[in-house]
């Protein structure tokens, strides 16, 4: 009967840490607006990097926008041409598929949707002396290297984010648990009955 139970025990184990081996090579695909184009990153959520591969970018209705090839960093620029949404869809192979979606709204100027706004008088360029920095050359500076110095930090938050949470693990590991009781409760209730009937 021990030989027995441990088995069941060792089963209930390994069917219980197994799912938590599962999500730890998901494909994560993010793309964003900056500046005038569409930047984005491809990853495994290992932290592996997926380079070289072609990005799809799909219209609304399924139709093909135009393509993007990941880089050795995994990352992937596309300048949009219309005004529609953007999917971006990247299929690694193996099973491995994710899609990211750049909604019209989030495009960059003259390619977003018009909203209505009331005309408003626009404001008197000024004009800036010879060798000077614009303010919008300096924002788009400060952006770019944001970006380069932040690109590591979502990488990581989306590795984070597609792992297991801890109280998700921890969950199935007491149901696994309680599951366990229950059969050697079972267990111990048909004992005491089989052998306490003839006591």
């Amino acid at each position: 009967m021990g030989a027995r139970l441990r088995r069941l025990g060792l089963a209930a184990l390994a069917a219980g840490l197994w799912p938590l081996a599962a999500p730890a090579h998901n494909l994560i695909l993010e793309a964003y607006v900056i500046g005038e184009g569409i930047e984005g990153e491809a990853f495994f959520s290992d932290g592996t990097l997926v380079g070289d591969i072609a990005v799809e970018v799909l219209g609304p209705g399924g139709e093909a926008l135009g393509e993007a090839v990941t880089d050795a960093n995994g990352a992937f620029t596309f300048a949009p041409t219309e005004g529609v949404d953007h999917l971006f869809r990247l299929d690694a192979g193996s099973g491995h598929v994710a899609e990211a979606l750049v909604a019209a709204a989030d495009l960059p100027g003259a390619l977003a949707p018009a909203a209505p706004v009331a005309a408003e008088a626009p404001a008197p360029a000024s004009e800036a002396p010879a060798g000077s920095v614009t303010a919008e050359a300096a924002a788009a500076l400060v952006a770019e290297r944001l970006r380069a110095e932040t690109r590591p930090v979502r990488q990581d938050w989306a590795i984070y984010s597609a792992h297991t949470p801890l109280p998700v693990a921890l969950g199935g590991i007491g149901y696994i648990l309680g599951l366990s009781g229950l059969c050697y409760f079972i267990m111990a209730w048909r004992r005491k009955r089989r052998f306490g009937a003839g006591a």
